[in-house]
């Protein structure tokens, strides 16, 4: 069971699928969790904004009422024998109209009172004086009628004595304090709509309510959406919060007066604090959410433009390498590098089809030999690697090392794969070198560094193909040490009728029992796999050159490596070297 999980852990679809999902899936999630902070941090802002709007209004509140405190205080100093004493019995009348005339001017430089009464104790007559308050000036007959049998009401005066208490006159609701002396009592009643209305003035938005609640937070008087106080009398038993939990109520704030026994309150409607969240922060909030589509469509498009192409490559070389050699691809690929890949391992089989068909062992050789060494430059793992390169690249838009790195490799499969295993041109070689090589500098950049030095004339001596790409790619697989920049030289030379090719590094070396086997020719056998690029090249150097070519190969462990060719010239009539070189040689000297 875990050999099986292990199995598909080194898939490259599972690998692809865990890469997308631990680059997106976080980013998804951290700007979800940013975006609600955003939003809950600009909902908490508008309640702290509403109730500083709703204690800023109860502190103006406060300040009326002690405006009223202080004028009656003042009106009881300015009339206190007559308050506590009254007047003579031949003229009580004339008192009584000086006393309301004064109430009446009180009440006139008070903005909160809406009413003011004067009661006469002994006979038990009230006088009655309506003012042009917020709210109060147009009350309608029974409202009148009713004021005056409240201000009449002796246990009425008596429980609002110097505080204020609760009570309705027709449709009206007031608050009620009064002043009580021995022969006079004055009182002042402010409508509950004065103080309600300009709490409902801040509204920001609709579905909010107000209401006036006691310390036990029971509501007394609520202001309806259509602006009307009215009582709450059937509820006066329940707590505020227990009448609004069957509705959804945003937040809840409720401020105390410090002049009376009662508190506002403000309820803020959900619906209404969503709404007034900004456009911006719900965009980004929704687009957060959307963004998880991305991994989906990420797989979906890297599944049809990678997956299933690779998939059937590898396939057909499943059944190259099972023997059936009529096995071409068919299907068009959906990008030109796929269909390139396509279209040349069908020239590829094709070529060893023809070549597979040849009578002399002399060919059946050559074919093995070419066959060989093209499983070793076109194999999954190599297409792989360079798509897997050019994938990260995509991710970070690199487009300009996406067309070179492209570029590059197609000449890098062009030229593997069009050889048909005749001797070269060391030009055409040496620019195949020359174009792996900045493939190789794109994957592993600041690496290694590289020198070439050719002697003049030797452009158009016959190589065989592959044979100093070989060991410049084994410079590369196994001797750049992490963290060093490995130099590699590249070098021919001329001694007579001799061409010297050498190449070395600076790279790790190798080890002694390994170095052993390849001077013996030996193919090398690891838990990597079999490794028979250098015993491959010994083979092909017989096949052209028999005894007349030399391969040595010098190497220390953390040393670098030394590989030495000698090859008899050779060189093709002035006609064919023209058309055989696709490319010119590096230069005489360069590095880079």
């Amino acid at each position: 069971m875990m050999d099986t999980l292990a199995g598909h852990g080194r898939r490259l679809a599972v690998r692809l699928i865990l890469l997308i999902s631990l680059a997106i899936i976080p980013v998804n999630i951290l700007a979800v969790v940013l975006t609600h902070i955003s939003i809950a941090d600009f909902q908490s802002r508008l309640r702290d904004s509403y109730r500083n709007e709703l204690t800023t209004h109860m502190l103006r509140i406060d300040a009326e009422l002690q405006d009223i405190d202080e004028e009656a205080t003042a009106f009881i100093a300015a009339n206190l024998f007559a308050l506590a004493l009254g007047a003579s019995v031949d003229d009580p009348v004339i008192l009584r109209i000086a006393l309301y005339d004064d109430l009446r001017r009180v009440r006139d430089r008070l903005n909160l009172a809406s009413v003011a009464c004067l009661k006469h104790n002994p006979s038990g007559e009230a006088a009655v004086a309506f003012g042009p308050a917020l709210a109060g000036a147009n009350y309608d007959l029974a409202t009148v009628q009713t004021i005056k049998r409240l201000c009449a009401d002796s246990s009425l005066l008596q429980r609002s004595a110097n505080r204020y208490i609760l009570v309705t006159a027709a449709h009206r609701t007031f608050l009620l304090k009064s002043y009580p002396n021995k022969v006079y009592t004055f009182a002042f009643l402010i409508d509950v709509k004065d103080l309600l209305v300009g709490a409902s003035n801040m509204r920001a938005s609709e579905g909010e309510q107000f209401f006036l609640t006691d310390e036990a937070d029971r509501p007394l008087v609520a202001m309806t959406a259509a602006g009307e106080v009215v009582s709450v009398e059937e509820a006066s038993g329940r707590p505020l919060h227990e009448m609004l939990e069957a509705h959804r109520t945003g937040d809840v704030i409720a401020v105390a007066s410090s002049r009376m026994n009662y508190r506002l309150v403000r309820v803020l409607d959900a619906n209404s604090l969503a709404a007034r969240i900004p456009l911006t922060n719900r965009i980004l909030q929704l687009v957060a959410i959307l963004s998880f589509l991305i991994i989906p469509l990420t797989w979906l498009t890297i599944r049809q433009l990678v997956l299933k192409p690779i998939k059937v490559l590898a396939d057909a070389m499943h059944e190259v390498e099972a023997g059936n050699l009529q096995r071409q691809v068919t299907v068009q690929a959906n990008t030109d590098e796929f269909q390139y890949l396509y279209e040349s391992f069908n020239r590829m089989v094709a070529q060893i089809e023809l070549l597979t068909i040849q009578s002399y062992e002399n060919e059946i050789e050559r074919l093995q030999i070419e066959w060989e060494n093209l499983r070793l430059q076109i194999n999954p793992h190599l297409i792989l690697n360079s798509l897997n390169m050019i994938y990260s690249l995509a991710r970070s838009k690199n487009y300009p090392i996406i067309l070179e790195y492209v570029r590059r490799l197609a000449d890098y499969f062009r030229y593997a794969l069009r050889q048909d295993g005749d001797l070269v041109p060391l030009a055409a070689e040496m620019s195949f070198v020359q174009n792996y090589l900045e493939v190789q500098k794109i994957r592993f950049p600041d690496a290694f560094t590289v020198s070439y030095a050719i002697d003049n004339g030797l452009e158009e001596a016959l190589v065989p193909p592959l044979l100093i790409q070989n060991f410049v790619e084994n410079s590369i697989k196994h001797g750049l040490k992490l963290g060093d920049v490995t130099e590699v030289a590249i070098e021919a030379r001329r001694q007579g009728d001799v061409m010297v090719i050498a190449i070395s590094d600076t790279g790790s070396g190798i080890a002694p029992e390994i170095l052993e086997k390849l001077a013996n020719g030996e193919i090398i056998e690891n838990k990597t796999g079999r490794h028979i690029g250098v015993w491959n090249c010994r083979r092909r150097l017989r096949y052209f050159y028999g005894d007349r070519a030399c391969l040595a190969i010098s190497s220390a462990l953390g040393a670098g490596t030394r590989v030495r060719i000698e090859l008899p010239i050779q060189r093709r009539n002035s006609e064919d070297a023209g058309a055989s070189s696709t490319a010119s040689s590096p230069g005489a000297e360069g590095k880079s």
